[in-house]
């Protein structure tokens, strides 16, 4: 009987097959929420809530890419890094300029709500052209190279990636509660935090606290978290251990990015994973858990990638790109700043110390040679005098 009726056209076949698969998804769904609204309210769902953390999380990584790269284009004269270099280094002096934003907000007593939302759309409307520019550049030469095809990875790729994707989604299992916020975080990161939030601004602390004359870049980013509108304490903490971690997994790009300054042409795409070979980041001390041990670590990639360009010629655009990675580490935390400084600023003040004695030998040379002749011509000089006179 089935055979007896008309054929659709291929078109027309496809489309009412998407059109009841979808109608059966959407059904299926909505006995869902029938059913478990009447034991669990969809609307109190703490999948909201968690939405609502990446959502933020996400602005306040555009906001930060987004200032870093227009800073990142005067900097450089009008001129890109590339693509990874480029995200890796605009992020870290993203980083560097939310943290200064909070900062100055924060010593004119304005941490407010309407600070929780204007800080963040400021910032990204400060690079919102040239970002936007950078992007459809960006999306042009992806097509031409991959043809507008997905980019395809071999088996190694695929497992290396799924490796990957694995060990972030056990460290992400790790902050979904603020159970697991650090020690050092309760009573100092965080704890300067809630101090800024609570008051509306940074201020000094009477009772003379000495953590708060600690680096705080950290505590500010936290700060701004802290000011969510609207929320539970609940919210805002995770909020702030969303920030680490978004920040956290983004920063893993500088990992190939150094990989291909180090080793032109090699297939770098995949070493990020290679930070998962350390087990030492699974462990509740070493872990993601509001401290600022991993805020800093934003910044170790970009230090070594700009020391990279500034350390040849000592280039003053290249010098300031090293300056703002540098700036943040300090501005962090001291034991990372010994580690991840002492050696960019030696390397740099050595240069500099080589480049001016080569400078110098060089003058001295040419000095040499400029009184060398003019000691040859002197005898000249005064042999075609001579033959002038019994002429």
């Amino acid at each position: 009987m089935l055979s007896r009726l008309p054929s659709l056209p291929k078109g027309v076949s496809k489309w009412l097959s998407a059109i009841i698969t979808a109608s059966l998804l959407l059904g299926g769904l909505a006995v869902f929420g029938w059913v478990t609204e009447k034991h669990y309210p969809i609307e109190h769902w703490l999948f909201w809530r968690y939405l609502g953390y990446w959502a933020a999380s996400l602005v306040w990584l555009g906001a930060c890419l987004s200032s870093g790269h227009a800073l990142l284009k005067v900097v450089l004269g009008n001129k890109t890094l590339p693509l990874l270099e480029h995200a890796a280094m605009a992020f870290a002096v993203g980083v560097v300029l939310f943290s200064l934003a909070v900062f100055v907000v924060g010593v004119s007593g304005q941490l407010n709500a309407s600070a929780f939302f204007v800080i963040p759309l400021v910032l990204l409307a400060s690079g919102a052209q040239p970002s936007w520019r950078f992007l459809r550049r960006l999306r042009r030469g992806a097509r031409r190279v991959t043809g507008g095809a997905f980019l395809k990875l071999s088996l190694l790729d695929a497992a290396a990636l799924v490796f990957g994707l694995i060990a972030l989604g056990l460290i992400y299992f790790t902050i979904i509660t603020p159970k697991n916020i650090a020690f050092d975080a309760q009573w100092k990161h965080l704890a300067l935090a809630q101090h800024y939030a609570a008051a509306g601004g940074i201020e000094r602390f009477p009772e003379g606290w000495y953590p708060a004359s600690a680096p705080q870049l950290a505590s500010r980013i936290y700060s701004w978290a802290l000011l969510l509108p609207s929320s539970r304490f609940f919210d805002r903490v995770e909020l702030a251990a969303h920030l680490e971690f978004v920040g956290f997994a983004f920063s893993l790009i500088g990992i190939p990015a150094l990989v291909r300054r180090l080793v032109p042409h090699s297939r770098a795409t995949m070493t990020w994973v290679t930070r998962f070979l350390f087990p030492g980041v699974f462990l509740y001390d070493s872990s993601l858990g509001g401290g600022a041990d991993h805020i800093a670590a934003f910044f170790t990639a970009p230090i070594f990638l700009a020391l990279l360009r500034a350390y040849p010629r000592l280039c003053w655009r290249h010098c300031v790109l090293l300056a703002f990675p540098i700036a943040g580490v300090i501005m962090t935390k001291y034991s990372a700043a010994f580690a991840l400084m002492l050696f960019p600023v030696l390397a740099m003040v050595l240069r500099a110390l080589w480049l001016a004695a080569v400078a110098l030998l060089q003058m001295l040379r040419s000095a040499r040679d400029k009184r060398t002749e003019s000691k040859e011509d002197a005898p000249r000089e005064d042999g075609a005098k001579e033959d002038g006179a019994k002429e």
